[in-house]
């Protein structure tokens, strides 16, 4: 199975034999504010233009001393509290920024206060914020699809992008952060909708689960054992090597 956001943002795309998209699955709607915890809540509370999230992911949970120097420099300019996954921090915090180690994202991307996701474009993280309607400033750190996206986006407008962060300028990361949230909330409010509206339900997620489990014979695409396992394209090329290694061969001889 397969998800995917919307062809509005994320280009169509070849599938393999028996694959099933599921658009909009990871999505939830509404926010609940039990979600969160009361610290988190009150924190909110206390900002007066709403407030930012930035986090890049589970593998990158702390960053170079100059990078933290470059964020906090930036956040201090801002008039939104920050709200920000790190697990450790060197430099001494403005009072409009608080870290954590962990964070409840998605509660989080649902909050109405929230202005902009800050993120390194991963694929949970992008399919989140077209989910909640969130602006984004993307910044790659090592996988390329993160690249990719941060480009792309940027290209459509719905993002902006920070693709070199070790050497960039907090006036230009400034830059980006306040476009980003004055200019791509109505474009993702567009793109939230169209996502809702070609929503895979939890109900047929868990149809397509049941069929695959006793035997996927109902599943869109069923196809037979070796197209299933790629044995006709895996052979092919195969035996196209073989069969020229045996010409090459019988030629020398």
């Amino acid at each position: 199975m397969h998800y995917h956001p919307h062809p509005l943002v994320d280009q169509p795309h070849p599938l393999g034999p028996g694959v099933v998209n599921l658009g909009g699955t990871l999505c939830k709607t509404g926010y609940n504010e039990d979600d969160l915890t009361p610290e988190l809540r009150d924190f909110i509370a206390t900002a007066d233009r709403g407030f930012i999230f930035i986090s890049f992911g589970s593998l990158v949970p702390t960053l170079s001393a100059d990078e933290e120097k470059m964020w906090i420099s930036v956040f201090s300019r801002l008039p939104y509290n920050v709200i920000w996954k790190l697990s450790e921090h060197s430099e001494a915090l403005p009072a409009n920024v608080r870290t954590y180690k962990w964070l409840p994202q998605m509660a989080l991307m649902q909050h109405p206060d929230m202005k902009l996701f800050i993120t390194h474009g991963g694929y949970g993280s992008k399919i989140e914020a077209f989910c909640s309607a969130v602006p984004m400033v993307i910044v790659p750190r090592f996988a390329l699809d993160q690249f990719y996206n941060a480009k792309h986006y940027k290209e459509i407008g719905v993002a902006e992008n920070v693709m070199d962060v070790a050497n960039a300028k907090p006036d230009d990361v400034h830059g980006a952060i306040v476009k980003a949230i004055g200019e791509y909330g109505g474009v993702m409010q567009e793109i939230r909708r169209q996502v809702l509206s070609t929503r895979v339900t939890d109900q047929q997620v868990l149809g397509y689960l049941d069929m695959a489990v006793s035997g996927h014979k109902m599943l869109p695409g069923y196809q037979p054992f070796w197209e299933y396992f790629y044995l006709d394209i895996i052979l092919i090329p195969v035996a196209a090597v073989y069969i020229v290694k045996f010409l090459v061969q019988k030629l020398r001889g």
